[in-house]
């Protein structure tokens, strides 16, 4: 799990960089849309710091990778969580309002592995050399997770 700290922050920041391209700094003055590109910031310098060493000194604390990681899926999924019932407050169609729940779940989801990861869980046993069968099962569940959205977001 440390090894894709790095992929998952470069990615987060792609996300915010591509957004922030696409729409200029004056996006940013929408509250919502502060909240979420922090977030999603925040989260991919904690995942990129996650792996650089085992363990990150700040101040006299050695900070260890595991925590790192997981506090930038918590921030993430705040973020994400955040939006997520924004939009269902302010959402008049049924459709909108699947789509908050949907983030609010996954919000939710991504913060119970964030607080797994950085308590070192046994569940999750966060290796810095992970299996092949674990990394094809991740792969495959994603791939799973990707296709069920296609089809929900192509139904509603």
């Amino acid at each position: 799990m440390n090894r894709t700290g790095p992929w998952f922050g470069a990615f987060l920041l792609a996300l915010v960089t591509a957004f922030l391209a696409a729409f200029g700094l004056t996006a940013l003055a929408d509250p919502i849309v502060l909240v979420l590109c922090s977030g999603l910031f925040v989260g991919a310098v904690l995942s990129i710091a996650s792996g650089l060493a085992s363990e990150v000194p700040i101040g006299p604390v050695a900070v260890p990778w595991h925590v790192l990681l997981g506090a930038a899926h918590v921030t993430v999924a705040s973020a994400v969580a955040v939006l997520g019932l924004w939009t269902a407050a302010t959402a008049g169609a049924t459709s909108s309002q699947f789509l908050a729940v949907a983030m609010t779940v996954g919000g939710a989801s991504l913060a119970w592995l964030g607080l797994q990861t950085a308590r070192d869980d046994r569940h999750l046993e966060p290796d810095r050399t992970p299996s092949l069968q674990r990394l094809v099962g991740v792969v495959l569940l994603t791939v799973a997770s990707i296709g069920i959205g296609v089809v929900v977001a192509a139904l509603v």
